[in-house]
């Protein structure tokens, strides 16, 4: 029966004790940047990285430098 009750105890002690370096809301914020961070590499993957790259391209040459150099566009 004692040893019950000591392997009860020394679960909720377990369970109440935060002293440690990672506490729940440490793990719950990193798992969300990570599904984050997943979510914008998949949008970004699906030919979206392609068409922002295009476009930055076009405005950078295009619409600036060649219009400081006088070209055509």
């Amino acid at each position: 029966m004692k040893n019950k009750e000591l392997e009860k105890s020394e679960k909720r002690n377990f369970w109440k004790d935060e002293t440690g370096d990672i506490g729940v809301k440490q793990i719950a914020i990193t798992v969300a940047v990570i599904v984050l961070v997943a979510f914008i590499v998949t949008t970004l993957k699906n030919n979206l990285l392609q068409q922002w790259i295009t476009e930055v391209w076009e405005f950078l040459f295009d619409d600036l430098i060649k219009e400081k150099m006088g070209g055509t566009t």
